[in-house]
């Protein structure tokens, strides 16, 4: 009943659905199923049913049966509309083929930067333990403040703000600037690294990423790291971390059942790669260049593939409605 994130199709199987589901059997003198099956997919049915919600949580996102009985359908001629889901199953397969092309392509250069990682530092000479190379700073320990932000507040930086490679401020929470005192060790300056300590390696990789002047500065929570050198630069530090070795060697001790955690001591017992000072500036510029055209390319990509779920959603519309005639359209398709 969650049409709102388009939990609705015309089935192809048999069996039986759970309470959260309606099962709806259409008459066929009078509709062609397929056509229902993009009808009730086009953005115009999908504003309809965030008319009938009555909020966002979970039981208030379900759509009542009585709306769902009252729900105008635009039936064309029952011949008009085979010939419209013809079309569309065409046209939207070879779409749907080409986004999960651009998506694998994604994948791709992702797989195609941790290999560049390990070979860059696997040409590095010499293995040494962290702990001699690297501090660790944990985040404070934090409750949360009564009181209201305002905009000289200094943004907390959280494990869920730690993304692979980068920081994300989606979800974003503050400190009274009141309150910093004897917190000037958490403040994070520009070129910091810190790592996510708590499910540190997601499906694209390690979180770990590096404080940008974008980043405001912002105070080290519990359950990040703050990781620095005296003798090491941070870029390349950032970059040692994200070898596959570093997760072979520590992911075994993870604690936690639930949530796997990492500790600052297992931090500092990676065996990190270390060479000569001029032969870490190489790796570190190699990995950066390697690093910008992995980004840029993804970003073409992921712009390419928001064009064709547009275009998608736009020929649904314009088919179902009768606003495209599909016995004159072209083929052409962006991205």
């Amino acid at each position: 009943m969650w049409l709102t994130g388009g939990s609705i199709a015309i089935s192809d199987m048999f069996g039986a659905v759970s309470p959260d589901y309606r099962v709806f059997t259409p008459r066929h003198d009078l509709t062609y199923p397929r056509f229902l099956h993009h009808l009730l997919r086009s953005q115009p049915y999908r504003d309809q049913y965030n008319l009938f919600v009555r909020a966002n949580t979970t039981f208030d996102r379900r759509i009542q049966q009585g709306d769902l009985d009252q729900l105008p359908l635009w039936l064309p001629a029952r011949q008009e509309q085979r010939r419209i889901a013809d079309f569309l199953d065409d046209r939207v397969a070879h779409i749907d083929r080409i986004t999960a092309a651009r998506q694998e392509q994604v994948e791709g250069l992702a797989h195609a930067r941790q290999a560049v990682v390990e070979a860059a530092l696997d040409r590095l000479p010499d293995r040494t333990r962290a702990s001699r190379l690297v501090r660790v700073l944990p985040g404070f320990a934090f409750q949360s403040p009564d009181y209201s932000p305002d905009s000289t507040d200094v943004r907390l930086l959280r494990g869920v703000n730690v993304k692979v490679g980068s920081l994300r401020w989606d979800d974003v929470a503050y400190w009274p600037q009141a309150k910093l005192t004897g917190l000037e060790a958490f403040r994070l300056k520009v070129g910091d690294v810190v790592m996510g300590m708590d499910r540190p390696w997601i499906g694209a990789g390690l979180r770990i990423a590096q404080v940008g002047p974008q980043d405001e500065r912002p105070l080290l929570l519990q359950r990040v790291a703050k990781i620095w050198s005296e003798n090491l630069e941070s870029r390349f530090v950032f970059w040692a971390f994200r070898s596959q070795r570093f997760q072979s060697q520590v992911e075994c001790d993870l604690t936690g059942l639930s949530v796997p955690h990492l500790s600052a001591e297992q931090i500092l017992s990676y065996q990190m790669p270390v060479g000569p000072p001029r032969q870490l500036r190489e790796v570190t510029t190699e990995l950066d260049d390697f690093e910008r055209y992995v980004c840029d390319t993804t970003a073409q990509l992921l712009r390419s593939v928001d064009l064709l779920n547009e275009y998608k959603r736009s020929l649904i519309t314009a088919a179902v409605t009768g606003e495209l005639d599909v016995a004159t359209a072209g083929t052409g398709i962006p991205g």
